[in-house]
């Protein structure tokens, strides 16, 4: 993602947590692909979407379930929390996509599924992360997108589909290439090839 979109904020809420005693006042900001913690206007932490695992509401605010286990809890108002809530609904695929973002979508076939992925770069890794994020929510409908696991990130192989044929997909200019001669709309094939131990 490009670092203009990167830091675009798209809400900020302003927050009192409690600690030893104290009230502290910290803002928190969310951008497109993170939120960041402020207190007296210095980073006090930020995470990436990609660590978050949960996302619920409780009656003070907003708890978010982090891969390391931990839970980070923002304390906000019904409004703050539904416009947040609502951030991470419309999130496609690391980042809110809009139609000018666009640059082509492929058709992605795996076994019985078929769905369409919008491509917003050439970065093959990017694209192959939102096709298995798109299976995996296939098989977890109720987690969101960008929470799904990239674990087995390796084990997918994609392919491009010309007609009868299937041509290997592997990097950037495999991407850029096939965008090219497919005029911007490809149909990619996705098989699961586990590892061996």
């Amino acid at each position: 993602m490009n670092s203009e979109s990167s830091s675009t904020v798209l809400a900020s809420i302003q927050s009192k947590y409690k600690f030893r005693a104290k009230t502290l006042e910290y803002s928190t900001a969310f951008y497109p692909d993170r939120f960041m913690i402020l207190y007296k206007d210095r980073k006090a932490g930020e995470i990436p979407y990609e660590n978050i695992l949960r996302v619920e509401k409780n009656r003070e605010g907003l708890k978010f379930g982090l891969k390391n286990g931990t839970w980070v809890k923002i304390p906000c108002t019904p409004d703050e929390k539904r416009k947040i809530f609502r951030i991470f609904k419309t999130k496609k695929l690391g980042g809110i996509l809009s139609e000018s973002d666009i640059i082509g979508l492929a058709l992605v076939e795996f076994a019985d599924l078929r769905f369409l992925v919008p491509l917003g770069s050439t970065c093959f890794a990017d694209f192959k992360k939102n096709v298995i994020r798109r299976i995996g929510g296939h098989f977890l409908p109720t987690q969101s997108l960008d929470f799904v696991s990239l674990d087995h990130y390796n084990e997918f192989s994609l392919y491009i589909k010309d007609k009868d044929s299937l041509v290997i997909f592997e990097n950037d200019d495999d991407l850029l290439c096939s965008l090219l001669y497919f005029e911007k709309k490809l149909a990619v094939v996705v098989k699961h090839v586990p590892k061996v131990s």
